[in-house]
């Protein structure tokens, strides 16, 4: 139901969202039209006032009054350099863009008969025009200006406003994808929590179980104990411990890396003697005695400068796992070499093998290689995760590669002892 809730709602806010953006975009383009009409009212004052001023000098001409009509020309009746001075005056006044082309044409055959230095036909489709007939009546004539940076004077007032809409859109945005991101990742985070207290309630489960019951047999043995019973019972007992001590101290280690408190105490180690002494006491378990392991320690100098304890728990970690996932009579192979001023170590399976999906996320926080519904392999998902994190720490690097149904091998590079990286 709440998935069902939380659905709804990122949904419903991205078609706000989306609206809210839409919106934003047609008041943009409105305002861009009603910028461009009140730009266009202007300009055609702007002619309004030069030919009415024009025409005021005209009438008092000097000229017009003593020559005849049928002897004068269009530069008597307008003064070129007056026309220049009246544009300049009333583009200024009216607030145009003060770079502008002009020109005198014949309306009825287009024939330029004045234009200012630039003008060209192109530019008439697009001018502002005014008739000259009141001026000028034996043919018709027009007055032609043309603004090439309208378009930039425009979007130049409401650039103000465009950056002020874009940022506040581009906020909300950011807010909505961080929250959306935010919900998403709690919810995984909870889902990781849920499977962590299922996984460590079955892990305990068993063996306090376990403990409790053989416990209570030897209760029930206690008046005529059997030497061989109590020392069964006894060794069940400290195995089903020493089980549920070491997934307590995991935990317990990886606690300690989440805050950031771990301190590693390095020491010159044999890492060779290392890894023959851990595979000496995974035989000492009665489930792993007849596991096969093939050695081939080539590193030159297996001197490494590390924490022995958490190196120590990196490879049990490793070859546990290898073991886990082998199945029965596994053979596995460990292998040295010397790289980059420093000892590659492989860990090397044939057992069941790990996806590629898997192999992305195999080193996350509490995630567990799906094996369906059984529960044929115990842990918490955090074996890898620490093992990881303390190789890292120990400016070292791990990775994997796998293939399902033919094993995987994990490769664990660490600096030597006396290493400059």
């Amino acid at each position: 139901m709440i998935k069902h809730y939380l659905t709804l709602v990122i949904v419903l806010v991205a078609i706000s969202l989306t609206g809210l953006i839409i919106t934003q975009i047609l008041w943009l383009r409105k305002s861009v039209a009603v910028s461009e009409k009140q730009y266009d009212d202007r300009a055609d004052r702007m002619l309004e006032d030069v030919v009415g001023e024009l025409q005021q000098f005209s009438d008092t001409s000097f000229v017009i009054q003593n020559t005849p009509e049928d002897q004068l020309a269009i530069f008597d009746v307008v003064d070129t350099s007056l026309l220049y001075f009246l544009i300049n005056k009333y583009v200024s006044y009216h607030m145009l863009d003060t770079t502008y082309f002009y020109a005198m044409i014949n309306t009825s055959d287009d024939n330029v008969i004045y234009r200012s230095k630039g003008f060209l036909p192109a530019m008439e489709e697009q001018a502002y025009k005014t008739c000259l007939s009141c001026i000028w009546k034996k043919e018709y004539i027009h007055l032609s200006i043309f603004f090439p940076g309208k378009k930039i004077s425009i979007y130049r007032q409401l650039i103000f406003w465009v950056l002020l809409s874009f940022t506040f859109l581009l906020v909300i945005t950011g807010a909505f994808v961080f929250i959306i991101y935010t919900i998403l990742h709690q919810k995984k985070i909870s889902e990781i929590r849920n499977d962590f207290i299922n996984n460590m309630t079955h892990e305990f489960k068993t063996p306090i179980s376990t403990i409790s019951l053989a416990s209570e047999i030897l209760l029930k043995d206690s008046e005529n104990p059997s030497p061989q019973r109590v020392g069964k019972y006894s060794k069940i007992i400290y195995e089903e411990n020493q089980r549920m001590q070491s997934q307590v101290e995991l935990v317990l280690q990886t606690a300690l890396i989440e805050r950031e408190k771990i301190r590693l105490k390095k020491e010159n180690i044999n890492l060779h003697n290392l890894l023959k002494s851990l595979t000496d006491n995974f035989c000492i378990e009665p489930e792993n005695d007849k596991a096969h392991y093939e050695f081939n320690l080539s590193a030159s100098d297996p001197a490494i400068l590390a924490d022995p304890t958490h190196i120590r728990s990196v490879f049990s970690n490793i070859i546990d796992n290898a073991l886990k996932y082998s199945g029965y009579h596994p053979i596995i192979q460990i292998n040295t070499k010397n790289s980059n001023e420093g000892i590659l170590v492989t860990i090397t399976d044939h057992g069941k093998g790990i996806s590629r999906e898997a192999q992305k996320r195999i080193f996350d926080k509490f995630y567990r290689v799906s094996t369906g519904d059984v529960h044929d392999v115990k842990g918490f998902g955090l074996g890898l995760y620490y093992v990881k994190t303390i190789v890292e720490a120990h400016r070292g690097s791990i990775y994997v590669h796998s293939n399902l149904n033919k094993g995987s091998s994990f490769y664990v590079y660490l600096p030597k002892a006396n290493s400059r990286v």
